[in-house]
């Protein structure tokens, strides 16, 4: 009888500590990956609701027109540099955030 009160004084002690921080880690880590898994679904609606904004803003005609009054030798070496690739990841990315702002829970 005196064990069962000896494993009640011991589990008050250190058990209950030790279940709370395994309880509390146990919610931190299935919130987590509940999140990225809620982010798994929702990146993708948002890129396409980006290019759906992209497209109809014609910002990619804007941007060849900016891009063709460029002087040739400036062209060449910003191609050479990637600019127009970074240009492109840049709209993108900036459009698909601002998409993101809006769908409740990101």
């Amino acid at each position: 009888m005196f064990d069962f009160f000896d494993f009640i004084k011991e589990w008050i002690n250190s058990g209950v500590y030790e279940f709370f921080t395994e309880f509390t880690a146990y919610l931190i880590e299935a919130a987590t990956l509940s999140y990225i898994k809620f982010l798994n679904f929702v990146i993708p609606f948002a890129w396409g609701v980006a290019k759906v904004i992209i497209e109809d803003l014609n910002i990619s005609s804007l941007i060849n027109s900016a891009w063709n009054d460029l002087p040739e030798l400036s062209r060449a070496l910003l191609t050479a540099m990637k600019v127009p690739e970074i240009i492109n990841l840049v709209i993108s990315g900036a459009v698909t955030k601002y998409v993101l702002k809006f769908i409740p829970g990101v």
